[in-house]
């Protein structure tokens, strides 16, 4: 629990247990090791469970991020709903979207990311674009080149976001097809009037590589309209992609205090770990019991996943 959920150093770990016990047991950084590997052992079967779980549910949240292993640079992959987290790391960003026995593979529902375009191959899923990071996007525009589309389209996602909550406080589960025709035609409104204010920006300029991002954020928003505007025609799809964002927190964490992993073991054994760890603590379970249930041979999750 030291060194998976904590994110303290094998070493460091062991140094901790030998002073809480003493030194009447002098633990090694090998012993935390193969203590990890043990206990990573245990886990797989609740692994598959969370993956079969994650492969159920309507809607996937997925995410990546960078991490040393061996000293080269790998991938980790961050599946997640509302209940359950699974991490997996691989040598390359997109291995995930061509493994024929992933999840992805397997998943049916709706797919929510920041528009990673590998996952628009698999022409199966259902996909929906995370406004969080359009939010992040449009305040850089704001700054930078004061047009007043992109405050009117921030406005715009946050005003149909409050409207889509108080729906569902009213026991809705949908907006009628004329009101979302309206939501939908504003989104399109505003989107001409930024190319106008675009095009009237980069006029008569020869050097207009400034306002690239611009351009590509116009460009996006409107060629994946649909997808951005999931969360308003599938009450299902949250807003953002909070629920694998987390995940990627949850790892850099580690990183930020290891640095890396050694060896691809070690890798592969923290993904397991805190792929319960992560999922234990959304359903409000305690970790160390979570843990200690593993080692006595019980299902640490057992009343959420019988």
């Amino acid at each position: 629990m030291l060194n998976e959920y904590g994110n303290v150093s094998d070493n460091k770990s062991a140094e901790i247990v030998s002073a809480l016990c003493n030194h009447e047991i002098n633990m090694s950084t090998g012993t935390v090791f193969n203590i990890r590997t043990k206990l990573a052992n245990k886990l797989m079967p609740t692994v598959e469970k969370i993956k079969q779980k994650l492969i159920d549910g309507g809607v996937l949240g997925v995410d990546e991020t960078g991490v040393h292993v061996n000293g080269k640079l790998n991938w980790v992959h961050i599946f997640a709903n509302e209940h359950y987290t699974l991490f997996e790391h691989s040598a390359k960003r997109g291995s995930h979207c061509k493994d024929e026995e992933g999840i992805l593979a397997l998943f049916v529902g709706i797919l929510l990311h920041d528009h990673f375009k590998s996952y628009y191959k698999t022409k199966t899923l259902t996909h929906a674009e995370c406004n969080q990071h359009i939010l992040r996007y449009l305040k850089a525009i704001i700054e930078i080149q004061g047009h007043s589309w992109a405050t009117e389209m921030s406005d715009f996602l946050l005003e149909a976001k409050g409207m889509k909550e108080e729906a569902v406080l009213a026991g809705r589960n949908g907006f009628s097809p004329e009101e979302y025709a309206g939501l939908e035609q504003q989104y399109i409104d505003i989107l001409d009037k930024g190319n106008k204010e675009y095009e009237e920006a980069i006029q008569g300029k020869k050097h207009i590589r400034s306002f690239n991002e611009e351009r590509l954020l116009l460009k996006r928003l409107r060629e994946y309209k649909n997808e951005h505007l999931r969360f308003l025609s599938k009450f299902v799809v949250p807003f953002g992609n909070n629920i694998s964002e987390q995940g990627a927190a949850f790892v850099k964490r580690k990183i930020k205090v290891a640095g890396g992993f050694r060896s691809e073991q070690g890798a592969t054994n923290h993904m397991v770990i805190i792929s319960v760890a992560a999922s234990a603590r959304k359903q409000k379970k305690n970790i160390f019991q979570t843990f200690k249930r593993a080692f006595e041979g019980k299902d640490p999750l057992t009343s959420d996943m019988s």
